[in-house]
């Protein structure tokens, strides 16, 4: 799995929990969150997707603190991978940073569900050539 594909991850599970607010701050999304599915979809090709990586058997954790700090863990089949970084929200918006890159995108929250959606700062291999291209994620996420 690439760097980008578990900064993305990372970034996509930083969000988390008050029943349907339009403003969301660090002490409501605090704890640990497991995805149920991720979904990168190619900017340049929006028809292209990853499909849902947590189906093809990946699984995604991430942990955050009321602190602004966050970690996510995530195994792609050969070993799971660990990184930190920190988060910040405004209003339903979500800025991510992990490993100096930021993310953007948005938060929702509808029960015990949480969808993050990053548009900005995310990369993903398409056809496996090595190259990462600009994409969007999509992360439906349950609480630990």
């Amino acid at each position: 799995m690439s760097r980008s594909l578990t900064l993305a991850l990372a970034g996509s599970l930083l969000l988390g929990s008050a029943a349907c607010s339009d403003s969301l701050a660090p002490e409501d999304v605090a704890g640990t969150w497991d995805a149920t599915s991720l979904v990168f979809t190619s900017v340049a090709a929006p028809a292209t997707n990853s499909g849902n990586l947590i189906a093809a058997g990946f699984s995604l954790s991430l942990t955050l603190n009321a602190s602004g700090t966050a970690s996510v863990t995530i195994d792609d089949g050969t070993g799971p991978t660990t990184d930190t970084g920190t988060f910040t929200i405004d209003g339903s918006d979500l800025t991510l940073t992990l490993g100096g890159d930021p993310s953007t995108g948005t938060i929702e929250l509808n029960g015990s569900t949480l969808t993050v959606r990053l548009t900005t700062g995310i990369d993903f291999d398409f056809d496996d050539d090595g190259v990462d291209e600009p994409a969007t994620v999509v992360i439906v996420l349950s609480r630990a």
